[in-house]
């Protein structure tokens, strides 16, 4: 993904939650006729929509100062009149001027308040878009740790609201946030995602921006065959909708793919088009990045007095727009070409001051580029000593980019030091706390005692008893309010053990689908597809402990809608094929529903690859109760071609179906398979372990 794309994209991805929808206007009849309603309009919740309308619609004209005055007023008359809504739209707006503004840490405030009053007052939807614009803001700040924390939460509660357009948008972000973190594979699954929500939408505009992130990421991959499909059809569809930054966007990245192929003449007429489609719509971001990818290209070519024109006119339009990331990609494109220019003091000069400027925005592929260049620098002067030193640091940067597994490796290991540190120090409390109640009741049993034989000399001894009673009573309370606190500590401990046992699977279930992906072995994919299935069977297993009421039990229609979940993706290739689920909402001990859980996963994998070779049929799962008998029955059958015929005996040693039967056995059940024109298998259990 080009400069253009990341930048562009945070820009506009700030959401600015209104009341109704509105054009942008200027200064004139519609702005006018805004202020001659404010002027008459009561203090209600009308008049607070008319202050919101004007703070938005100011800071797309760039009228900051006048857009955050009503934005304030808009806000203090909502909670005077206790206008939930606006309350909610105020924050927001605000949030969106501060940072249209470049006043990240204001924005982020205004936005944390929108979130809190969407909390308070039960706005789910609301409360959804305040987790994006605060993940957005962390984006631009390059937090990604934080944005991809608020991303998946406005992804956990957004499914609940089924929002296919927030959804898409959700994806969308995290595709963006994976690939500035050099996670692709990540990056590229979250796009196809978004891609998806959108095509549900039918909203091409969605899918133009879609079409060139995949492209953008498939690119970085080296399939330029790939990318170039994807701008391809980002270009068809732009020029459709009339797009026209979306039709710059297409053009400029063909043209990136046609010069890494050395096609230069093709690259340089693409190149073409995006200037004239940029400078029709006075887009100085997108004419910089033109300008610096030409400019490399002359590079390529050996016409080094043309890049550097090239790119002193790249560098005026990025500064124009302060869009320092594309500044510094100017600066080491020039630096290059002094280099071999040999004029090694300038290009050591643009070469610092984009160093400089890449560690002041944290951008870490232009870091490593920076060095890189450096690099080519100090080989020039014959300077090896420096050469090496600069390596290092281009090889430590290069790898913080690519090996996230690493990264998350560590951060596990702080997770683990802190975990390990606060369950120490909470057992020291619980010791030292025990010991100490310990000694007051001992001490309170010996002055107990002697109480009782001085009220007996002197014939108190009822009023004595009841008095240390009474005491008594209180410190067992006291104790037993402790213990309570103590065993409230114990819980939020093993939630905190679920939890990082549900994170390591998912991180092992990626590996392996990272793996499965990067091999050409068929079989070798496969087993690791499956492997990679019964792994997230554990993880929605850990998922539903850590979310749940009861540690030791599971609902199973949640845990069996949880595993069917993972076999979306390859139910949507296969239309035809439908899978039919009637699970009673009932709970099972783990010990009886993760054995469950695997045969599921197992018995839909083998009818979903071999049952139906047409690619039409249906597959039905059910788990009932078996009148007067205490056994539950467990069944999943398929109207395919069947397990065996006479000349295909079924394979008992498949890894597959030995899983299942060690399962039944595990849970003490019995299994029958019928097997003629179709599949059907049928496990009767009880269900006390």
């Amino acid at each position: 993904m080009n400069n253009r794309s990341i930048a562009s994209f945070l820009l506009t991805s700030l959401i600015v939650v209104i009341s109704c929808s509105s054009p942008c206007f200027g200064q004139n009849a519609k702005q006018q006729k805004l202020l001659s309603e404010l002027k008459v309009a009561k203090l209600d919740s009308n008049q607070v929509n008319l202050l919101n309308h004007l703070c938005t619609d100011l800071v797309d004209e760039g009228d900051v100062y006048n857009s955050l005055k009503y934005g304030w007023k808009a806000l203090a008359l909502s909670k005077k009149i206790d206008d939930k809504n606006g309350i909610i739209i105020s924050y927001s707006n605000l949030g969106f001027t501060y940072g249209y503004d470049g006043k990240y840490d204001k924005a982020l405030k205004m936005y944390r308040r929108s979130l809190e009053y969407s909390r308070k007052y039960k706005q789910e939807l609301s409360f959804v878009n305040a987790l994006v614009n605060i993940g957005t803001i962390y984006d631009i700040k390059s937090d990604y740790k934080n944005s991809l924390r608020c991303y998946f939460y406005a992804l956990k509660y957004g499914k609940r609201t089924k929002n296919t357009d927030l959804l898409a948008d959700v994806y969308q972000n995290l595709g963006v946030t994976y690939y500035a973190l050099g996670n692709l594979p990540e990056s590229l699954k979250m796009h196809f995602k978004s891609l998806r929500n959108y095509d549900k939408l039918k909203d091409d505009s969605g899918k133009v921006d879609e079409y060139n992130s995949i492209g953008n990421v498939y690119a970085d991959l080296g399939n330029e065959e790939s990318a170039l499909g994807m701008y391809q059809k980002s270009l068809k569809l732009a020029l459709r909708l009339q797009d026209k930054d979306g039709i710059g966007n297409a053009y400029v990245n063909i043209g990136i793919v046609y010069k890494d192929l050395k096609r230069y003449p093709e690259a340089l007429k693409m190149y073409d088009k995006a200037i004239r489609v940029y400078s029709s719509i006075d887009d100085r971001l997108g004419l910089s990045i033109v300008y610096n990818d030409q400019a490399k290209l002359y590079y390529n070519t050996g016409k080094y007095q043309e890049a550097i024109a090239i790119c002193e006119t790249s560098l005026k339009n990025s500064m124009s727009v302060k869009e320092v990331s594309e500044t510094t990609n100017s600066y080491l494109t020039m630096s290059k070409v002094y280099i071999k220019l040999g004029e090694l003091k300038k290009a050591k000069s643009l070469i610092d001051l984009s160093l400089r400027q890449s560690f002041d925005i944290r951008e870490k592929q232009n870091i490593r580029d920076s060095y890189a260049a450096l690099i080519q620098l100090d080989s020039a002067s014959s300077d090896f000593k420096s050469a090496f030193q600069h390596q290092k640091q281009w090889l430590s940067y290069r790898d913080s980019i690519i090996n996230q597994e690493a990264e998350e490796k560590s951060y596990q290991t702080v997770l683990q030091y802190s975990f390990d540190k606060k369950a120490d120090l909470e057992q020291r409390k619980h010791d030292k706390a025990i010991s100490q109640l310990n000694q007051q009741n001992k001490l309170s049993s010996q002055q107990k005692r002697y109480l009782i034989l001085i009220l007996i000399v002197f014939s108190l001894s009822g009023l004595v008893i009841w008095y240390f009673a009474r005491r008594s009573i209180n410190n067992r309370k006291k104790l037993a309010a402790f213990l309570a606190n103590e065993n409230q500590h114990k819980e939020m401990l093993l939630q905190e053990v679920h939890h990082r046992v549900n994170n390591s699977l998912q991180m092992i279930s990626s590996l392996l689908s990272i793996q499965a992906d990067s091999t050409e072995n068929n079989e070798i994919r496969d087993y690791l597809l499956k492997s990679e299935n019964r792994i997230q069977s554990m993880s929605v297993m850990h998922q539903l402990l850590h979310l749940g009421e009861s540690k030791l039990e599971v609902n199973m229609q949640d845990y069996f809608n949880g595993v069917i979940d993972f076999y979306s993706s390859l139910l949507e290739s296969k239309p035809q094929v439908k899978l039919k689920v009637s699970v009673p909402s009932v709970s099972f001990h783990t010990k009886l529903a993760m054995p469950l859980a695997i045969i599921l996963n197992e018995l839909i994998t083998n009818s979903l690859k071999y049952a139906f070779p047409n690619g039409e049929g249906e597959i039905h799962v059910s788990l009932s109760p078996e009148t007067n008998s205490g056994s539950w029955i467990f069944s999943v059958k398929d109207n395919g071609v069947g397990l065996q015929t006479k000349d295909t005996p079924v394979d008992q040693s498949s890894l597959g179906l030995t899983l299942v039967q060690l399962m039944v056995k595990q849970i003490a059940g019995t299994i029958t398979i019928h097997s003629d024109q179709q599949m059907a298998v049928l496990i009767r259990f009880k269900d006390k372990i």
